[in-house]
């Protein structure tokens, strides 16, 4: 597995709103591990994946650097079952959003990319509920 980070920062999309920024960290699977899901997924079987996740919340009037964030988000880190959501199958990528299926936690998605290019996941987009 490979520890990837997202960070996500609000205020660039609304200036005016008072948004809440967030980083966080996905320890994305290895790349056999997703395509048997996927497998599973296309033949009609909903397959749980443990992925261990952290996130991190940051006021907007916080002074605050992805450093910091990378950190706290590595300390909260931990293993949460996730289930497919959708594929999306492209000419030169594939995205696949995972939905984490344990309600107490903040996370809600993680979308990964996979690319003929490279060898391992992509971690391309998180969203918190």
């Amino acid at each position: 597995m490979s520890i990837q980070y997202f960070h996500n920062d609000e205020r660039k999309h609304n200036p005016h709103n008072e948004c809440q920024s967030y980083t966080a960290v996905v320890d994305v699977p290895p790349l056999h591990e997703l395509k048997f899901a996927i497998q599973e997924y296309v033949n009609g079987n909903q397959r749980e994946l443990s992925i261990p996740a952290g996130l991190t919340l940051v006021h907007p009037k916080d002074q605050y650097c992805k450093a910091t964030g990378r950190t706290e988000a590595l300390s909260k880190c931990k293993t949460l079952l996730w289930v497919i959501k959708h594929i999306r199958f492209g000419f030169n990528r594939s995205e696949i959003e995972l939905c984490c299926i344990d309600p107490s936690n903040q996370l809600g998605s993680i979308i990964l990319e996979l690319s003929p290019n490279r060898k391992k996941p992509h971690l391309i987009y998180v969203t918190i509920n």
